[in-house]
């Protein structure tokens, strides 16, 4: 019978990565090789190296959060602008070797992007009215 590691357990210790501008970060996708994971948060999504067991590091971030003019059309909807307005990313999808696919609540406007996986450029975003559930964060 095998016995199941526990967090912080001497086969894994249990490893923090603390960024003062990661906020909300509910979705996660961890790459192929396990060496890699991918973090939606609010207005950003990270890429951490997590290759060693012993820490976590930032090896890219790219910022993705809505204009000025997207936050008061939000506003303008009754929402508040810290809770209910800014990008919440809530899909996270590898859609091949090179590219991933995001969605996010985008101050209630849902939006839906690809991102190169190593540098976490953006290459194509677009409104998006049916994947993603506007009213969804933490």
């Amino acid at each position: 019978m095998i016995k199941p590691a526990t967090c912080d357990s001497a086969e894994r210790p249990l490893v923090l990565f603390r960024s003062p501008d990661l906020l909300n970060s509910t979705t996660l996708l961890l790459s192929d090789d396990g060496s890699t994971l991918f973090v939606g948060a609010r207005d950003a999504v990270f890429s951490l190296d997590v290759s060693r067991s012993d820490v976590i590091s930032l090896k890219s971030k790219v910022a993705w959060r809505p204009s000025q003019s997207e936050i008061t059309e939000c506003q303008n909807k009754g929402k508040d602008t810290e809770v209910d307005c800014p990008n919440f990313v809530s899909v996270l999808s590898q859609v091949n070797s090179s590219h991933l696919y995001v969605c996010g609540s985008f101050a209630f406007n849902p939006h839906d992007a690809f991102i190169v996986r190593e540098s976490l450029k953006l290459t194509f975003t677009s409104a998006s009215v049916t994947l993603v559930v506007e009213n969804n964060h933490v």
